[in-house]
């Protein structure tokens, strides 16, 4: 039996609470050489998973990439022909054109996972999957391998010359991402002392009771944060130092049709750098 979205954001939201745990080998974000960009120019990004000290470049297929694209001052711009000629250990050029923020974006298509009962489990558990958790007990499938259709969903933030005032209300302007990290303040203005706020977005409404991470992504710094987000789908995290981080979030829901898989899941992440 599924369970219903308004049913599980309710169990979620239960449990909001405020606790550290360690970061995700699901992780995924797009790791520019640079996030400050004194005027525009190309600049190389890598896409990286895992563990960020122990982190590994993901070999882009672009079979499997549905966009690559940037929004920026000068409109959105298609990114998907520095595709045509990446190797695994080589990065996507991403020309930037104009002067301010532009929020380069990242889609790929599902693909398959299976794992023992015991992983499973101890994975929805770091990942704050409870929505699953519950679905798996209500079947009596805890004992049983988990499968999951997954996709990712990737964003930076790349600035160009100083911030704008048009480059905040850019900034909080959804892309239209399945599953959506938005931040409502601009991280290269974030100081000691303040906070910085975020929204997440699942299919264009705000989601209550998900789990997000605020990581390093500095493989020296060992450092993650994870909150859940409120009634309105927000969640603010103290100011962790200067460097550069992502946002991490996952969703999954139960297949409704399918021969294939048990759940649906989808990783999103929001990478940038605090000055």
């Amino acid at each position: 039996m599924t369970l219903s979205r308004t049913f599980a954001v309710t169990c979620l939201a239960a449990t909001t609470v405020l606790f550290p745990i360690a970061s995700s080998a699901h992780d995924f974000w797009l790791a520019p050489s640079t996030y400050r960009l004194t005027a525009p120019s190309e600049v190389p990004v890598s896409v990286l998973i895992g563990h960020p000290k122990d982190r590994l470049t993901w070999p882009v297929d672009p079979q499997r990439i549905v966009a690559l694209r940037t929004v920026g001052p000068d409109g959105v711009r298609d990114q998907q022909s520095g595709l045509a000629d990446y190797d695994q250990d080589e990065v996507l050029p991403i020309g930037l054109d104009a002067p301010g923020l532009h929020i380069l974006t990242i889609e790929t298509t599902n693909a398959f996972s299976e794992l023992p009962a015991t992983q499973f489990e101890d994975y929805l558990a770091e990942e704050g999957l409870t929505l699953i958790q519950l679905d798996r007990i209500h079947r009596g499938a805890t004992d049983t391998p988990g499968t999951e259709l997954y996709s990712r969903r990737g964003k930076a933030l790349l600035q160009v010359g100083p911030v704008l005032p048009t480059d905040i209300s850019r900034l909080r302007r959804p892309v239209g991402l399945t599953l959506e990290i938005i931040a409502l303040d601009h991280p290269q203005t974030w100081v000691e002392g303040e906070i910085l706020n975020a929204k997440v977005m699942f299919r264009g409404q705000p989601m209550s009771g998900i789990t997000v991470g605020l990581v390093s992504t500095e493989p020296e710094i060992d450092t993650a944060t994870h909150v859940r987000t409120d009634k309105d789908g927000t969640v603010s995290f103290a100011y962790p130092g200067s460097g550069t981080w992502m946002l991490h979030a996952v969703w999954s829901d139960r297949q409704r049709i399918s021969d294939r898989a048990d759940y649906n899941t989808i990783f999103s992440s929001l990478s940038f750098e605090v000055w």
